[in-house]
């Protein structure tokens, strides 16, 4: 039986907290867990805390002990094991979970004292910036792409594909000043077609 004092002190914690004997069963549940899961501290108690309805982060099932169960088995604590319990209506809460172990007299494990910071809304902030930081990316990459784009086309014609005046300028002005920089010669040769235009119009 635990003392009403005890439970009045617990239940004044922002964090949930359970208190669970060797088999894992509920022998104490503050306000603040049972509000977060839509339950009474009274109907939590004597529930097998591993049969609520928790889900892997990553939906990996029970690979893993839940933290309290390494915790009674091996006397060690443990800390900010991320896990999520899915609720009757259809929302989801997400905890980091601490436990440690409640010892006896000789230093064996009776139990665990298993504390949850509830994490829901830092999770679903921290998930909808990564979305925006992607949907950012992708737009500054498109950018990106159409500002190539543009360059090409500035510099080429449409029709050809062939470097436009703009382009040959450009590279006559690196070129002239690589000369100038390295006290080399330029040559230029320029090339002339008569009737350009028939060829043009006609090719």
């Amino acid at each position: 039986m635990i003392p009403t004092r005890v439970q009045a002190a617990l239940d004044v914690m922002a964090e949930g907290v359970l208190l669970l004997d060797q088999q894992e069963h509920i022998v104490l549940a503050n306000a603040a867990f049972a509000e977060r899961l839509g339950q009474s501290p009274a109907k939590l108690l004597g529930v097998k805390a591993s049969e609520l309805a928790w889900k892997r982060p990553d939906d990996t099932g029970e690979s893993e002990p839940f933290p309290w169960v390494k915790t009674i088995r091996e006397s060690e604590a443990s800390v900010g094991t991320a896990l999520r319990v899915q609720l009757d209506s259809d929302d989801e809460r997400i905890f980091a979970v601490n436990s440690s172990p409640v010892l006896d007299g000789w230093g064996h494990s009776k139990g665990a004292i298993v504390t949850f910071d509830d994490v829901t809304e830092l999770q679903r902030k921290s998930t909808a910036l990564e979305e925006a930081l992607a949907r950012h990316e992708k737009s500054q990459d498109e950018i990106r792409r159409r500002n190539e784009e543009l360059q090409v086309l500035a510099k080429r014609d449409p029709l050809t594909g062939v470097a436009n005046r703009r382009a040959f300028i450009e590279w006559l002005e690196r070129e002239f000043a690589a000369a100038r920089r390295e006290g080399q010669t330029l040559c230029c040769l320029m090339a002339d077609i008569d009737h350009f235009k028939r060829i043009n119009d006609t090719h």
